[in-house]
């Protein structure tokens, strides 16, 4: 049961940090395209 959840828990934290990642570089596309446009 505690290594279920562990391994529960480790896919949560992973699909957490690869969500934030790719909202991260999205972010940072979208802010490099607008400085781009501007300049």
């Amino acid at each position: 049961m505690a290594l279920t959840n562990m391994f529960i828990f480790k896919n949560i934290v992973f699909g957490n940090h690869l969500i934030v990642n790719s909202l991260f570089a999205l972010t940072v596309l979208a802010l490099s395209d607008w400085h781009y446009c501007k300049a």
